[in-house]
C-alpha cells in the first residue's frame, strides 16, 4: 500500500520518511497503488460479454419475426383482397369500385380498405355484364350495392353478402342466370325495383323480417324460387 506525503503528495518510504521534505511528514494517509487496485475477474467480463451477447440477439430475432410476419400480413391481405382485378375511386373517407380491372377474372373479393380507406360501395354498373364473374366476397365495410352493379352477369353463382349492407340498388343483379342462392343480412334495410329479376336459376332465398323499403318486382320471373313461397310470403314480397 503507498502512502503520500500530505505537504508534497509525493510517495513516502515505507518507514514514513519523505525523500522531498527530508523528514516523517504527520498526518500522511495511505493509498492503494494502481497494481493494488482490485480488478474486475475475468469471469464477470465473460458474463458481462454473454448477456450483451443474448440481449443483441433476442433484439435481432425480434425485428427478423416483425419483418416475417408484416410481409406475410400484406401478402395475405394482397392476395385475399385481388385489388389488382378491380378498378376503384378513392373519395374523401371512403372508396367506391367502379368496374373490374380483369376480364378474365372469375373469383373476386373485394378489399375492406383501399389507401387505409374503408370500401363502402359497388357503384352503378360496376361489374354490368361482366359473362366471366362466377363470386363474388363483399367486405365488412360494404353498405351499398348501386343499382344495376353485377346486371346481366350470367356466370355468377354466389355471392357472399356482409353483415352491414344497408342498399341493394334498382336491377343490382337483374339477369344473374346462374345465380342460385342469396343471403341477405339482417342489417339491409332497402331492396330496389327488380333487383333479383330474371334470376331464372334461383331457389333459395334468405330475407330479414323487417325491410323497411322493399322494391317493386324485386323477384319478377325468379319461377323456380316463387313456387317455394307460400301464400303469405308472395302477397308480402310480390303484391305491392
Amino acid at each position: 500500500m503507498a502512502r503520500i506525503c500530505p505537504k508534497c503528495g509525493k510517495i513516502v518510504n515505507s518507514d514514513g520518511f519523505c525523500p522531498n521534505c527530508d523528514e516523517k511528514p504527520e498526518g500522511y494517509h495511505p493509498v492503494a497503488s494502481a497494481a493494488e487496485q482490485p480488478k474486475q475477474s475475468q469471469n464477470e467480463h465473460h458474463v458481462l460479454f454473454a448477456v450483451v451477447a443474448v440481449v443483441i440477439a433476442a433484439a435481432v430475432a425480434l425485428a427478423g419475426i416483425w419483418v416475417f410476419f408484416n410481409k406475410t400480413e400484406k401478402k395475405e391481405e394482397e392476395s385475399s383482397s385481388d385489388l389488382s382485378k378491380i378498378i376503384y375511386e378513392v373519395h374523401d373517407t371512403d372508396v367506391w369500385i367502379t368496374g373490374c380491372n380483369d376480364p378474365d377474372a372469375t373469383d373476386i373479393t373485394i378489399p375492406s380498405t383501399i389507401d387505409g380507406k374503408p370500401v363502402t360501395t359497388i357503384k352503378q354498373n360496376a361489374f354490368k355484364g361482366n359473362t366471366k364473374l362466377r363470386k363474388i366476397k363483399l367486405p365488412d365495410t360494404m353498405t351499398v350495392v348501386a343499382g344495376r352493379a353485377f346486371a346481366g352477369c350470367t356466370s355468377l353463382t354466389k355471392v357472399e353478402f356482409n353483415d352491414g349492407l344497408n342498399e341493394i340498388g334498382d336491377s343490382a343483379f337483374e339477369d344473374c342466370t346462374s345465380l342460385k342462392k342469396i343471403k341477405l343480412p339482417p342489417s339491409l334495410k332497402v331492396i330496389g325495383d327488380e333487383a333479383f329479376k330474371n334470376c331464372k336459376s334461383l331457389v333459395k332465398a334468405e330475407i330479414p323480417d323487417e325491410l323497411p323499403e322493399f322494391g317493386k318486382d324485386v323477384f319478377k320471373n325468379c319461377d323456380k324460387l316463387i313456387e317455394k313461397f307460400s301464400i303469405d310470403d308472395y302477397l308480402k314480397l310480390f303484391i305491392p
